[in-house]
């Protein structure tokens, strides 16, 4: 699962980032959940939006569309996980996994 978002961090974030970047992978246990962090500074999805509009390649993602497909495989297997993503004010992104038992 959180392999694309890796690639995605160096790929599309640090590589174009003047130069050096930082890229960081924590993992936390919190109350019976696993909460895995994927940061980096490089130059943000706006930036990269940015680089995306003038290149004269058209680009399509398919990484968010296999790991939601695994998303929803795992849900249904009885786990709880949930994605969110969010730009941090310097430049960069975060992505945060949350991967739970389901109890229902």
């Amino acid at each position: 699962l959180i392999q694309p978002y890796v690639e995605n961090a160096i790929k599309h974030g640090l590589v174009h980032k003047p130069g050096p970047g930082n890229l960081w992978i924590r993992f936390v246990e919190v109350d019976e959940t696993l909460v895995c962090t994927i940061e980096d500074d490089g130059i943000g999805r706006e930036g990269m939006k940015q680089i995306h509009h003038t290149s004269r390649r058209a680009y399509k993602s398919l990484g968010s569309d296999l790991v939601q497909r695994r998303v929803e495989a795992l849900n249904q297997l009885g786990y709880a996980i949930r994605i969110r993503t969010d730009d941090r004010l310097a430049g960069g992104t975060v992505v945060t996994l949350t991967i739970a038992r389901s109890h229902a």
